[in-house]
């Protein structure tokens, strides 16, 4: 499996098996990656994450929000599969309700 390293404090970096990433266009797609890598010992529901990360919109531009930067992690991370990979989801966290 690869190794992901942050460096949060200071100038924020991103390295992928050594390799610097500097593709993440966002503050909040930085500040998911970093609070999922923090809080990795249980799942998140979108939910929860949503009203974490933005609290301001309604529930459609909130999930919409998430799905963007959740798509540039993915992107950034070259890790666009679904199934075992860096960011994985469950069952329950992608049925719609």
């Amino acid at each position: 499996m690869a190794r992901l390293a942050l460096k949060l404090f200071g100038s924020y970096r991103i390295a992928l098996d050594g390799a610097f990433i500097d593709e993440l266009e966002t503050d909040k797609a930085r500040a998911l990656l970093a609070y999922l890598a923090i809080e990795c010992s249980h799942p998140h529901s979108r939910e929860k994450l949503v009203g974490i990360f933005w609290p301001e919109q309604d529930e459609a531009h909130a999930r919409s929000s998430l799905s963007q930067a959740v798509y540039q992690l993915r992107c950034a991370l070259g890790d666009r599969s679904t199934k075992g990979t860096l960011l994985t989801e469950t069952e329950a966290q992608t049925r719609e309700p």
